[in-house]
Formats: C-alpha cells, structure tokens, sequence
C-alpha cells in the first residue's frame, strides 16, 4: 500500500497558509528511501508555509550509528528543510537504543546519539526544540521535550507493559514538565504546541496550562494500528492498541480539531518500523499518514 494518506482540516485564521504534519518517521536501515520521497513529494506539492513533526525521528539511536544512515537521514532533512520551516519535538524512540547484547533482557537503553542532534539542529530552516519555543511574524512553535520518566522508561525497556497490565505514560511527569516551562504565547499569533504523545492533550488540568495554544499538535499512537478501511468508519478518537499494548485507548486517532477543539493527533509516516520486529509483515496495509491544516 505505503501511499500517501492526507487528512485535511480547514480553519478560519488571518494566516493565510498550509500547516504540514508528519510523526513517527522511525529511520532505520531496514526503511527504503522510497518511503520517505514520498513524504517529500507530497510535501512539496502542499507547498506549506510550515511543517510540524511531533517526534520519532528514529527508530533508535542505533539507526543512524552507520555513516551512510547518518547521512541519508540528515541529507533528507535538508531536502525537507527547503520546502518550509520545519519544527520538531522529540519522541520516546529519539531516546532508545537497543542492546548490543543479545543476552541482554533489556529491550532499551536511555541514549538520546547526541552527535545525531546536534548535526540536525545545524541545518538551516531545522529547529528542534527542547522546552522551547521559536517565533516569528506569523506562528509561535513551542515543542516539549517529555523525560524518559514520563514514558516509564525502566518498566518499558524490561517489556513489563502488556495487554493485561498496560504500563500507562505519567501525568505528573507531563505537569512537573510544563511547569518548568515558560508557556506564554503570542495573541498576535498562532500558537502551536508540539508534544509527542496526546494521552493527556484533553486532560483538563493539562489544557489549563495550555490555554493559550491555538492547536496541539501530536503523534505517538500510530493511529492506534487501525487498519485503514475501518478507520473511515470507526467515529471518534479511539484505537484498537497504544504503544505500552493498552487496548481501545483514547486520543489515538485525528484529535477534536474537527470538532472545535485544539488537538491533532497525526498518524504515523512508518507504522510498524524496525522496531516492530515480526509484525513488520503488516506494515505493507497501512500507508504513509500525513496531517494538513489549512488557515
């Protein structure tokens, strides 16, 4: 399948411009550049103003530990980085590597390939940001950077989540996180808050800190690995299995900007990545998702 699936809002806005959003890239060596040309040349043909990625950049840090990968993925950044200026939040993958130790039980290790970052940030029209934000004439752009504690990361990487026992993502961590965070936004603008996962972008206590965003823009679910006939015809913002294996979660697929609220759940651009193992076989019935908001 892997075509290109473009859902598009539009919005009302004095801005008048598109707003392209991609998530879950997950690079690896196993990933044809095909895939991601596509991205590019549909990118290209929106003709954005702006391009939005809530996170998973990577599969894991070990994907760009080769030369040639290090560079086809930076190379493709400064191709994407021409169409638009492009803002990025990190996910949970952009901190994982997988052992080196096939006895090792752990399935992750905390290594956020630091070299890799600090490349992609010296692009040009590339900002990548960390608890911050980025302004100009017409948008505001904050990105939160969630700590592996929010992901409990320790549970996660010993493969403690199951279906039955779910390991669930920390609101007090995204709280303690915002909290440290300067959030003023910009009347005169519109403002985009980039967080990688959407679990808690309809919490109230959350959106109180968040009041002034104009859209939260965010990936992380996959889509919640709903074939793509039956998402045409399953309503609401529900999935069939999140990525710690909790079934039917919330905040999974689309958001409620369609229904007047501020969140965009975007689906994922690779699916089932490396990172998938086995169940890489389905990645062939689910394409290549892309948000556009149009303003």
């Amino acid at each position: 399948m892997n075509y290109v699936k473009i859902t598009r809002y539009r919005k009302k806005s004095p801005l008048k411009t598109k707003i392209c959003i991609i998530s879950d890239i997950h690079f690896s060596p196993k990933e044809s550049s095909k895939r991601f040309n596509k991205v590019l040349k549909s990118i290209k043909k929106e003709s954005p103003g702006y391009i939005l990625i809530p996170g998973d950049i990577i599969d894991s840090a070990d994907a760009v530990d080769d030369e040639k990968e290090f560079y086809r993925v930076l190379d493709w950044f400064k191709e994407l980085s021409q169409l638009a200026k492009v803002f990025i939040s990190r996910g949970n993958h952009d901190m994982y590597r997988r052992p080196n130790d096939d006895n090792d039980k752990r399935r992750w290790l905390l290594d956020y390939n630091e070299l890799f970052w600090d490349k992609l940030r010296k692009i040009s029209n590339i900002f990548v940001l960390e608890n911050s934000g980025y302004s100009d004439e017409r948008v505001y752009v904050f990105g939160v950077d969630l700590p592996p504690e929010y992901y409990n990361f320790e549970q996660v990487s010993f493969g403690k989540s199951t279906i039955f026992h779910p390991v669930r993502e920390n609101k007090s961590e995204l709280l303690h996180t915002l909290e440290k965070s300067s959030l003023d936004t910009e009347k005169s603008k519109i403002n985009f808050f980039l967080c990688h996962s959407p679990i808690y972008m309809t919490d109230p206590d959350i959106l109180k800190k968040l009041d002034g965003f104009d859209y939260i823009v965010s990936g992380h679910m996959h889509n919640g690995i709903v074939p793509p006939i039956l998402n045409e015809l399953w309503r609401g913002t529900r999935g069939i299995l999140s990525p710690t294996r909790e079934l039917f979660p919330l905040n999974s697929r689309r958001g409620n900007i369609d229904k007047g609220g501020k969140l965009v759940i975007s689906g994922a651009v690779t699916t089932f990545a490396a990172c998938a193992g086995k169940k890489r076989i389905f990645r062939g019935l689910f394409p290549i998702y892309m948000t556009v908001i149009e303003l």
